[in-house]
């Protein structure tokens, strides 16, 4: 803990994962960097959101970001964000590894079960030396509060029997690439320029993903130029307390997944999170303290 002997900073930024579904108030991140770090100016945003403007260093368009889960966020490079999917594996997360893994399970438990269209051998193969017998994976998975983390391990065995041939799960990564372009063209909606990136582990170049991905994407979106990512979250997180302690007032914030305060008060300016992916101008806030519930 700070004892008032640290030189104060200009600014501080944070991308955090879970952002919003693990951090109940991010007021109190904002409280802890301005104690411990003796700043008036400070921004807590999720990682995808700090791995955006890594990926583009800053500049307007959309990015990518595709683990366990995907999530795409499209920035004007003013004022405006907009963002697609990052549901969770329950209502979205088309695409990502949570996804590929469970259609590979499905796959695996259509073979089991006799079935000829969209079965697998060698996904059922994997799945049980992975998880046991068959029988045991409802037990396994719908008990499991980590299933989302549990279903994407399965991901890297279906990238490895499309690269042997294995047609079920050749079609997995293509329709899961459809689902990857969907999203991102999604974050790429009105006036959002034409310019887009992808990040994690699964969208590396040339990955059997990022192919599918790409080829779709230039299919519906020809225009929209596909750039190889130029930095990590942490580099946009740099690059955020950068902005914030240049030019704060050009920083907007987009709730939940970016606050920003600045001398005690949040950004005069900030899209509303409610309106998610909807072609909006940011709302023009009045600089008072925001109550703490508001962000929870």
């Amino acid at each position: 803990m700070s004892d008032g002997s640290t030189a104060p900073v200009a600014s501080a930024a944070v991308g955090i994962t879970g952002l919003t579904s693990l951090v109940s108030n991010p007021l109190e991140v904002h409280d802890i960097l301005a104690r411990e770090l003796r700043t008036n100016r400070t921004a807590v945003a999720g990682d995808a959101l700090t791995a955006h403007l890594g990926a583009l260093r800053g500049r307007a368009g959309a990015v990518l970001s595709v683990g366990t889960g995907a999530v795409a966020f499209g920035y004007d490079g003013v004022s405006r964000w907009r963002r697609a999917d990052g549901w969770g594996h329950l209502l979205g997360d088309l695409g990502a590894g949570v996804w590929v893994g469970g259609e590979a399970l499905r796959a695996a438990g259509r073979y089991h079960d006799g079935a000829t269209r969209g079965a697998s051998k060698v996904l059922l193969e994997a799945a049980v030396a992975k998880f046991g017998l068959i029988e045991s994976w409802p037990n396994q998975f719908y008990k499991n509060e980590q299933r989302a983390k549990q279903l994407a391990s399965m991901a890297p065995e279906v990238i490895i029997a499309a690269a042997q041939g294995d047609e079920t799960s050749i079609n997995i990564l293509e329709q899961a690439g459809r689902h990857l372009a969907d999203t991102l063209s999604s974050a790429l909606g009105n006036g959002i320029p034409p310019l887009a990136s992808t990040t994690g582990r699964l969208v590396q170049e040339e990955s059997p993903l990022t192919v599918a991905l790409t080829k779709q994407l230039s299919e519906d979106r020809p225009e929209v130029s596909l750039v190889p990512s130029a930095g990590s979250p942490l580099d946009g997180a740099l690059h955020l307390a950068r902005r914030l302690r240049d030019a704060p007032q050009s920083v907007a914030g987009f709730r939940p997944w970016l606050t920003v305060r600045v001398d005690g008060h949040h950004t005069l300016r900030e899209t509303p999170a409610d309106l998610g992916a909807s072609d909006t101008l940011a709302a023009k806030l009045s600089a008072t303290e925001l109550p703490g519930d508001e962000l929870q």
